[in-house]
């Protein structure tokens, strides 16, 4: 047995092509599986995606890799002159406290 806590990010943005290369290189660290299209807003013409969650168990080399990535990518979108508003999220019913954000941006 062992603890799962969910990691995931959602990035948005009214530009197309930056949300295209954020994507780009999301796909560069992350398994194809976990990330999603680039989703249509209803209105206001936004657009975004998500990387899901590894699935894996806290400490697992999984779980660790997919925590370094998911820093990797929110450190180079943060750095980045893209036009993208991003969160890192961290929840799930085994974490001892309310969910946590861990990284958010531009």
């Amino acid at each position: 047995m062992g603890t799962i806590i969910h990691e995931i990010a959602s990035v948005t943005s009214w530009c197309e092509e930056h949300l295209t290369q954020a994507r780009d290189f999301a796909a560069t660290l992350f398994e194809e599986n976990l990330i999603s299209e680039i989703l249509d807003s209803r209105m206001n013409y936004q657009q975004t995606f998500f990387i899901a969650t590894s699935g894996s168990k806290l400490g697992r080399e999984e779980q660790e890799k997919h925590t370094e990535n998911l820093r990797r990518f929110t450190d180079w979108l943060s750095q980045s002159d893209l036009y993208c508003d991003f969160v890192w999220l961290e929840y799930g019913s085994e974490l001892a406290t309310s969910p946590q954000i861990k990284a958010y941006g531009k």
